[in-house]
């Protein structure tokens, strides 16, 4: 896994202090990432944006985000209206302001986030549900939290 975090600056929310956190997976050669809460923290989700290029391999790819908790309970499923056809590249925004899915123009997807804060080892799968090519496509994320430290 290629998952890595940066402190962006702190902030503090009335609960408690967290950090502003950019966690980002730049690996290629994918069609699914995932992102783990690390030990001893709390995520608190902000926004998640993907940006994906389909190879030449034939067939429809189509995106999908899943929460799980710890217990690999999913907690939020949410996929994008169209499909992905090969040789595209497309953009995925799920934000916690996003009514509802759009998509405004060809190959941006907008997708709405549920305002949740994931405890530590919960996981968010990014994925191609029809698992094309999954060495052959790439896909780069992008996710801000607002990470809380419980230690």
């Amino acid at each position: 896994m290629a998952q890595v975090t940066t402190i962006l600056n702190q902030h503090w929310s009335r609960e408690r202090p967290g950090n502003f956190a950019e966690i980002v997976d730049t690996a290629l050669n994918d069609s699914a990432k995932t992102l783990t809460v690390p030990t001893g923290e709390i995520w608190e989700l902000y926004s998640i944006y993907v940006d994906y290029t389909c190879s030449a391999d034939a067939g429809n790819r189509q995106l999908n985000l899943t929460m799980q908790t710890t217990n690999a309970a999913v907690i939020a499923y949410i996929h994008a209206l169209n499909v992905m056809i090969a040789d595209a590249h497309e953009y995925f925004h799920f934000g916690v302001n996003v009514g509802s899915v759009t998509e405004p123009v060809a190959t941006f997807h907008c997708l709405p986030l549920p305002a949740v804060s994931l405890p530590a080892g919960s996981v968010i799968r990014i994925m191609d549900i029809a698992t094309i090519a999954g060495a052959a496509d790439d896909m780069v994320i992008r996710a801000l939290v607002n990470a809380h430290d419980i230690n």
